[in-house]
C-alpha cells in the first residue's frame, strides 16, 4: 500500500507532512545546540516563508520545498526556545500557591 521499492521505504509523496514534521523534530534538537533567542528563531522562519512565498510564485518548486522544510525547522526550534528561556517575575507559574487556591469574589 503505497511502499514501492526498498522493503520499508515511505516515499515521501504519499506522506507529504512526514519530511515537516523531521525539520521541526530537527529544530527542536538544534535550539538544544544553539543559544539563540525564540525570536530569531522566528523572524528566521519568517524569513524563510517569505522567500517560499516567491519561490512559489515563480515556480521553483523544489527549493520551495527546502524552504518549507526550513520554516519547520526554525518553528521547532523557536518552540523549544520558548520552553528554554525562564517565565518572567510575573508569570502565572511563579504566584503563591495560596493566590491560585483561593476562591477569586467577583
Amino acid at each position: 500500500m503505497g511502499c514501492e521499492g526498498r522493503a520499508g521505504a515511505i516515499p515521501a509523496g504519499t506522506h507529504p507532512f512526514l519530511p515537516l514534521a523531521g525539520a521541526f523534530g530537527a529544530g527542536i534538537l538544534l535550539a538544544t545546540r544553539l543559544s539563540l533567542p525564540p525570536a530569531a528563531w522566528a523572524a528566521g522562519s519568517l524569513g524563510c516563508v517569505a522567500a517560499l512565498l516567491l519561490a512559489w510564485r515563480f515556480g521553483y518548486a523544489r527549493i520551495g520545498r527546502a524552504l518549507a522544510a526550513a520554516s519547520f525547522l526554525g518553528l521547532g526550534a523557536q518552540a523549544m526556545g520558548a520552553v528554554l528561556v525562564e517565565a518572567p517575575p510575573n508569570h502565572l507559574s511563579r504566584l503563591p500557591e495560596a493566590w491560585l487556591s483561593s476562591p477569586i469574589r467577583l
